[in-house]
């Protein structure tokens, strides 16, 4: 249910409620000492009853369902909603979006322990709040992610304020004091803005804070492209490998002491028909998406016929290493016999 309407609703049902008892005195004649009437009274007050503690329990309802179970701010539909509320209203453009995530959450669980590391969440949450204060919302996002709308005369402030968390947990016998540190994406709010696009440039300027760095990223818009481009290659790898686009070229080496070629390297180049190359620094999402494996196994098949057909003459031992753009997989040169 929407909070909105809900109050709208109860505050119809109230008045109605109202209406209909001062109808039943006047027509009951009460005040004339009528018994029926006196019945008819005590039926009215509780219904009156029953719908108030129906209210209640809705509109606490209402209220448990926004918080978060364990930090006991609100949770994700809270702040989704109150942002939408906001810049529905032509007031969310003093705000900036901020979309935050606590560093090493892995690590803290593994170093103090899960009921530690839940502790530290929730007086984390309960620090945010306080920072905020009247200067914005914050709402937990699930996980390690918080959400934040903050006041753009505050925004600095707060981000000072994030540098300088720690709490004191006991672990192993003894007290430890922990620093939380976080990374975010943020975004200045205007109001020609698709409320949709907020989250999606703050997530994205965030996954960059996360792979790149610094730890506090502003959303630019060749972000955005760079993160469309990411899409399209992961897309279009399963039909690269099928149709071979992926094309060795080859790197001779020579033996400085006989001066006799010795070996190759393998340089990684994706061919199309319609383009003669991809940018050669698109190969870093399939490392980063994990497909790398697949892209190894399908060259070192086309290394080991290409040494099979004689790419070097007069050897009887060579050896290949696959360079690909921006990465090398694996240290060591690979012997092929």
């Amino acid at each position: 249910m929407n909070s909105k309407s809900n109050r709208r609703d109860f505050i119809y049902l109230e008045i109605c409620i109202g209406l209909l008892y001062v109808f039943a005195v006047y027509e009951t004649g009460i005040f004339n000492g009528d018994i029926n009437g006196r019945v008819i009274f005590l039926i009215i007050i509780a219904t009156l009853l029953t719908v108030a503690g129906v209210t209640v329990c809705i509109r606490t309802s209402d209220r448990i369902g926004s918080r978060d179970a364990l930090t006991g701010i609100g949770n994700a539909d809270w702040i989704m909603n109150k942002g939408g509320r906001l810049h529905s209203r032509k007031k969310l453009s003093g705000y900036t979006a901020v979309f935050l995530n606590i560093k090493e959450s892995k690590y803290m669980n593994e170093k103090l322990g899960n009921r530690n590391g839940d502790i530290i969440l929730h007086d984390y949450a309960v620090r945010l709040k306080e920072i905020i204060g009247k200067k914005g919302y914050v709402g937990r996002m699930g996980g390690d992610n918080f959400y934040i709308y903050v006041k753009n005369d505050y925004f600095d402030k707060f981000m000072e304020s994030l540098k300088h968390i720690s709490f004191t947990v006991e672990c192993d016998g003894g007290s430890v004091r922990y620093n939380v540190k976080s990374r975010c994406g943020y975004l200045r709010v205007t109001d020609d803005m698709d409320y949709r696009d907020i989250l999606n440039h703050t997530s994205t300027a965030l996954a960059t804070a996360k792979e790149k760095g610094p730890d506090a990223v502003e959303f630019e818009d060749s972000m955005k492209k760079e993160f469309m481009a990411e899409k399209q290659v992961l897309a279009d790898f399963g039909a690269a490998i099928v149709n071979n686009e992926f094309v060795p070229y080859y790197q001779p080496k020579v033996d400085g002491r006989t001066g006799k070629l010795c070996g190759a390297e393998a340089l990684v180049r994706w061919v199309k028909k319609e383009k003669p190359y991809h940018r050669p620094d698109l190969f870093r999402f399939w490392k980063k998406a994990g497909k790398s494996q697949s892209l190894i196994s399908t060259y070192l098949s086309k290394c080991v016929k290409t040494s099979g057909d004689g790419l070097i003459k007069g050897s009887s031992r060579y050896a290949f290493r696959l360079i690909f753009p921006d990465c090398i997989f694996g240290k060591k040169i690979l012997p092929v016999r």
